[in-house]
């Protein structure tokens, strides 16, 4: 056992990787240590500084809503670490979706603010594209969607609707920094019925699109809707929007695991284009 103080320390992480001997690229573990417990990350440094440095950019906005303290250590020639006091899980709340909602509206930023990011990151494992652009139609496409469905050999069948995007997606909504990865793993409801999010993959978009992975592996309440949709200033998208927000994760997930995400993938696809010959 060693103190938590210290494993949140870049010397201290350092010290503890190097003499567990742990050799695996990618990994992470819970630590015991007196003043509670850390959990430690490892994966290829680019990984590691991307999270990092999107940690940081949430933390200027959100007081008490992200990871802290916390700490990162080059341990080897190619692997980062990263350290993070352990958060116990409580059982979702009502007050903690109307926490999110307030978290989310609370990272809205000027009209006029770029979209994208001032570097590429990571979704997951994933490089993520994050040139800027006034334009989010034009980031959806170029940044989102196109890089995933050439590397699937899709774009083809996608063609159509992607063409045709400015009929679902907004050229400029509210700009927000947005967490990127917004599923329900990387929300923890704390004790406190506050919520911290964790493993972001930020950029400058629309609140919506996180909300749509949100909605992808999960159910969030409509009330949860209804507070966001007040705070934020901007009501939920049409369902359209919505499907195109979310066909960036579904087809991240078919090139991480295949299978049944490239059917959902195609099955999203077919609709949109169905969809675009219905209003024409």
């Amino acid at each position: 056992m060693t103190g938590s103080n210290r494993l949140l320390s870049e010397e201290g992480l350092l010290d503890w990787f190097q003499t567990g001997r742990r050799h695996a690229v990618n990994g992470c573990e819970r630590v015991a240590c007196s003043g509670g417990d850390v959990f430690v990350k490892w994966a290829p440094t680019p990984r590691i500084l991307a999270e990092s440095r999107g940690l940081d950019a949430l933390e200027e906005r959100l007081e008490g809503s992200v990871p802290a303290p916390r700490a990162c250590a080059m341990v080897s020639a190619d692997v980062s670490a990263m350290a993070l006091p352990w958060m116990d899980h409580a059982p979702w709340t009502n007050a903690h979706w109307e926490h999110l909602a307030e978290v989310l509206a609370s990272l809205s930023l000027p009209h006029g603010t770029p979209f994208g990011w001032t570097r590429d990151n990571f979704i997951g494992p994933t490089p993520q594209v994050n040139t800027q652009t006034q334009d989010w139609v034009e980031f959806v496409r170029w940044s989102r969607l196109v890089p995933m469905l050439d590397r699937l050999n899709l774009r083809a069948a996608a063609e159509p609707f992607l063409q045709e995007l400015d009929r679902w997606v907004p050229r400029a909504p509210i700009p927000s920094l947005c967490h990127g990865d917004l599923w329900m793993g990387n929300v923890i409801p704390g004790n406190d019925n506050t919520c911290i999010l964790i493993d972001p993959a930020v950029h400058v978009g629309d609140v919506w699109a996180d909300v749509a992975m949100l909605m992808l592996f999960g159910s969030p309440p409509g009330r949860f809707h209804a507070a966001l949709a007040d705070k934020a200033g901007s009501g939920p998208p049409t369902a359209e929007c919505m499907t195109v927000y979310q066909m960036y994760h579904v087809l991240n997930h078919a090139i991480l695991f295949g299978g049944a995400y490239i059917d959902q993938a195609r099955r999203q696809i077919n609709m949109l284009n169905r969809a675009l010959s219905n209003r024409q």
